[in-house]
């Protein structure tokens, strides 16, 4: 988890780095910027995310795997969260949410935030049955996410409405959205790490 943070902390740093010399020193070459800007679905932030959402992905198939064969009755809401970031991770580098920013008058934020109040509802009974650390880690985790990809998101609106994209301001504003979604995402492969070694602890418990 420290070598993720590290990662996650240094990309942005080098968004944000880049940013600023580009807006009040020297412009810089677009591909110089581009390579590391957080905001752009060909870069390396980008690669970054849908790796640690494919990951996240992983663990919670790991997770759904074991308690379908331990016939354990919420095994179908791990796998809805497996499924779930699998789709998140095809749409960092696919881009299906600028496709539904293409084809509407509104922001995607707008369904988006909907179909995620929804989902944390209908998961509450799922979140409630879970070790209490575990839950909270989740939903701190979610409400970060949601907060960058749909509050920020939606805040930010405006800048393209005025035209203001190519501003230091948005740009950096881009880094707290990105940085939210990233750091959500580092929290909530901590909390299924965490859930799945004391899964672990309490199996070797009870064969002994």
């Amino acid at each position: 988890m420290r070598y993720l943070t590290f990662i996650v902390i240094g990309l942005l740093s080098i968004h944000c780095a880049l940013q600023i010399w580009h807006y009040e020193f020297e412009r810089l070459p677009w591909l110089v910027r581009q390579i590391f800007d957080v905001d752009e679905e060909d870069t390396s932030p980008t690669w970054y995310s849908a790796n640690a959402l494919l990951l996240t992905s992983f663990l919670l198939y790991l997770v759904s795997h074991r308690k379908r064969q331990d016939q354990d009755p919420w095994f179908r809401y791990w796998y809805g969260l497996f499924i779930g970031f699998a789709f998140l991770s095809m749409d960092e580098i696919a881009g299906f949410h600028e496709t539904v920013n293409g084809l509407v008058e509104f922001s995607w934020a707008i369904p988006g935030g909907i179909l995620a109040g929804i989902i944390g509802i209908l998961s509450l009974r799922f979140l409630w049955h879970l070790p209490a650390q575990t839950r909270w880690l989740f939903v701190l985790s979610g409400a970060i996410f949601v907060g960058g990809a749909v509050g920020v998101e939606m805040s930010t609106d405006w800048y393209e409405d005025a035209d203001l994209l190519n501003t230091l301001a948005y740009n950096l504003w881009t880094a707290v959205e990105e940085g939210m979604e990233m750091g959500s995402i580092v929290l909530f492969i901590h909390a299924i790490l965490k859930y799945m070694n004391e899964e672990k602890s309490a199996r070797v418990d009870i064969n002994t």
